[in-house]
Parts: structure tokens; sequence; C-alpha cells
């Protein structure tokens, strides 16, 4: 999840640094936003992702079926 949470947190960064020009500039309130931001994002990823890493994995199920509907539509038998 790191890898994930450090991505936001360098693009919020960047988008204040385009306006501010140095890391010096950027203020403990600042900080805060790009924090609260990143965090916001993180959880909307897991949000969408939870059910690939619960017992049974019914996402990766239910993906694995869409894909199989999907071969089988595309590469109908004649």
């Amino acid at each position: 999840m790191n890898d994930l949470a450090v991505v936001f947190v360098l693009v919020f960064t960047l988008d204040k640094l385009l306006t501010m020009r140095s890391m010096e500039s950027i203020d403990e309130a600042c900080w805060n936003q790009i924090e609260s931001r990143s965090f916001w994002c993180l959880c909307r990823i897991i949000e969408g992702v939870q059910d690939h890493y619960t017992r049974d994995q019914p996402g990766i199920q239910k993906k694995q079926f869409l894909l199989k509907s999907l071969v089988d539509r595309i590469d109908r038998k004649s």
C-alpha cells in the first residue's frame, strides 16, 4: 500500500510545487491537505479491490467469469 500512497503524495506535492515554487514554501496546512487527499485516494482504490483479498476471493472469481463470458462471445464456434 505504501507504493500506492507515495504516488499520490508525489502528485499532490508536485501540484503544490508548481504554484509555490519551492518545498520550503509548503506549510503544515498544505502538507495536511496533501496527506488527506492521498489518504482518500488510497481508500478509493482499496474499496475497488477489497473483494480480491478476502476469503474465497469473490472479486477475482467474478472477474474470471466476466473474462470467460467475453472470450466465449468473441470465440464462438460457428
